[in-house]
């Protein structure tokens, strides 16, 4: 029994077509997005990879009082080899917990969790007992303290050790929103007062018997 030309010429329908053009676009679309996620999470892990080995070398030149951290403090300053990464040294347990909170605000901002958000709050509790017991401590105010500008140490030596933080930061490859337009990468650690002056021993000795001639000329007047 032959068959008709007929029975050999079945095809797809259009509705077939149509759903497996749309099938195809969604798998598409999907490693598509698989893609580029990868690629941005690649690009993070570098940049942090990075910011962390500024932060180890900008630590490192610190302890080693190669670079005057007193007087960079509180300021991002750009590398001309790697123009979008900053650092900035912050000194002192006060000020590196006020940058602490900054950074617990970005966060809590960036993903709006609960957990983020109590890290916050916490955060600033810390910030606010410690400038409390500092007030106790040296018997002044609160708000004088709040006023009060960045000090450097006139007298610096090798036996006063300071907490000491490096903060990296670099432009987000895709930010999620307005909070997250820098990643930040953060190392804490401890340094002479004498490493952070960028001082030598003896041009330390110079200023605090400079320092202490000059309190004796006030005093005498």
């Amino acid at each position: 029994m032959r068959c008709s030309p007929n029975e050999y010429e079945h095809g797809f329908t259009l509705l077939e077509v149509l759903v497996a053009l749309a099938v195809l676009a969604i798998a598409t679309m999907t490693l598509t997005g698989m893609r580029t996620t990868s690629v941005v999470d690649s690009a993070e892990a570098r940049n942090e990879r990075i910011a962390r080995e500024i932060a180890t070398s900008v630590m490192s030149k610190i302890e080693a009082g190669v670079i005057r951290a007193y007087e960079l403090r509180g300021v991002r300053h750009q590398i001309e080899e790697m123009p979008l990464f900053e650092w900035k040294v912050v000194i002192g347990e006060s000020e590196i917990q006020e940058a602490e909170t900054e950074s617990a605000e970005v966060a809590a901002q960036v993903s709006g969790s609960e957990g983020d958000e109590r890290a916050l709050d916490r955060q600033a509790w810390l910030q606010r007992r410690r400038e409390i017991e500092r007030a106790r401590r040296e018997n002044k105010p609160l708000v004088d303290l709040e006023t009060q500008e960045l000090e450097v140490d006139d007298s610096p030596d090798e036996d006063t050790i300071e907490e000491v933080a490096v903060f990296v930061y670099w432009p987000r490859t895709i930010p999620r929103n307005e909070a997250d337009e820098f990643g930040m990468f953060r190392l804490r650690g401890q340094a002479s007062t004498l490493a952070l002056s960028g001082l030598t021993t003896e041009q330390a000795e110079t200023r605090g018997d400079g320092n202490s001639s000059s309190t004796a000329s006030n005093g005498e007047k």
